[in-house]
């Protein structure tokens, strides 16, 4: 069985649209996103001048990827923790925790030293990443 930690970018980022698109077409989240949808957004994302993704293939299926960007602060590096997401059928493994982590390991060496996410206030996602020591931070949005 074959599992192997692949940095995504432009070339390869298309093959994780359908995990996406897989995870939050499903319970909770019933999206409607398309393959094709999701690669476009996917190719923008990408084009970001300090874009970094991690996926993670298992037994040679795509199992799990996290993405985002980074951005300069005074102090250093933060980084937008966009998308993450983990195989419907691996879900309550510890694979999330893993690639989270090993997500955190990696930016740490290019010196980013503050991730920020968002997640809804009852989405399940904000228990696993309270979890792995992700605290609240207020926000405003203004939804048009």
């Amino acid at each position: 069985m074959r599992t192997e930690f692949v940095e995504i970018d432009g070339q390869n980022v298309a093959h994780f649209a359908g995990l996406y698109a897989d995870v939050f077409n499903a319970a909770p989240w019933n999206d409607q996103w398309t393959e094709e949808a999701t690669r476009e957004r996917f190719a923008s994302f990408v084009q970001f001048p300090k874009f970094y993704g991690l996926g993670y293939v298992f037994s040679s299926s795509r199992a799990a990827m996290v993405l985002g960007w980074s951005e300069r602060w005074i102090q250093g590096w933060h980084f937008h923790l966009k998308e993450m997401c983990v195989d419907p059928a691996l879900q309550g493994q510890g694979i999330g925790t893993m690639v989270l982590r090993e997500f955190e390991s990696r930016l740490s060496k290019h010196g980013v030293h503050r991730v920020f996410l968002e997640t809804g206030e009852s989405a399940r996602a904000r228990s696993f990443y309270e979890a792995l020591g992700y605290n609240k931070n207020d926000q405003f949005s203004d939804e048009t």
